[in-house]
């Protein structure tokens, strides 16, 4: 619920004129980054740094490279 309401936020913030594309793929980029960085948080928590390395640094890596596309792309 707090992605949506930040999304509303900063796009009524920024943008002249609201969108509500503008507002979804904000959306869209906020919970992929918000749920990205909670799983890496969490991983750190449970394994330390070692548990970042290989095929889950990929995956991370992966996963903000789409919010970023998605948030360029609104």
């Amino acid at each position: 619920m707090s992605t949506v309401i930040l999304a509303f936020v900063l796009v009524f913030y920024f943008a002249p004129v609201v969108k509500w594309t503008a507002v979804f793929g904000v959306f869209l980029s906020l919970w992929i980054m918000i749920s990205t960085a909670k799983s890496v948080f969490y991983r750190v928590v449970l394994t330390g740094v070692r548990g970042l390395l290989g095929t889950y640094g990929g995956m991370v890596l992966a996963h903000v490279g789409v919010a970023v596309t998605a948030l360029g792309i609104t």
